[in-house]
């Protein structure tokens, strides 16, 4: 499990999904490491969402072994979040706090802190107090981007993140 001083993040093992007789992936196998970076690439219905899509867990019938060590964080091609629900950019980018501490508890100075540095990284620092509704393609996507980094993630996803 470990090499380098690093932790294997992600291992997948012989992953196999069918839909009736279509073969989706076959014998996908392969392991990333802490602090790697690596990529999915190939042409449109190759299987690339479907893939993240059993390493998120919302597929459940394949074969195979996908083990994840440590909490994913997910940004995905097209968010299912209501952009009209009255709330701000930084409400938003706190949820991601929320998912790794516990949602019954207030968020502290520190927190605070970290949200702040993270808006400032991808530009939304300025718009922080805006509703979610308001923003551009790219900026909402930028905040989607903090809420999943603010989870402190083992293993980022991030599903076409140019989209948008």
């Amino acid at each position: 499990m470990e090499k380098n001083n690093r932790r294997r993040v992600l291992e997948i093992n012989n992953l196999t999904y069918r839909v009736n007789s279509h073969r989706i992936l076959e014998g996908v196998s392969f392991g990333i490491e802490s602090g790697e970076f690596a990529g999915l690439i190939g042409p449109n219905g190759a299987g690339k969402t479907t893939l993240v899509r059993a390493i998120i867990g919302e597929l459940e019938e394949y074969e195979g072994k996908i083990q994840v060590n440590g909490r994913i964080g997910y940004l995905p091609q097209h968010s299912e979040f209501s952009r009209d629900f009255p709330i701000t950019v930084r409400q938003v980018a706190a949820m991601g706090i929320y998912k790794s501490k516990g949602f019954l508890r207030r968020l502290t100075a520190e927190d605070h802190k970290k949200l702040n540095e993270l808006m400032k990284q991808v530009g939304i620092f300025e718009l922080s107090e805006r509703k979610v509704g308001t923003l551009s393609g790219g900026e909402y996507q930028r905040l989607m981007l903090v809420r999943a980094l603010a989870a402190e993630p083992d293993l980022l996803i991030l599903d076409e993140p140019e989209a948008g």
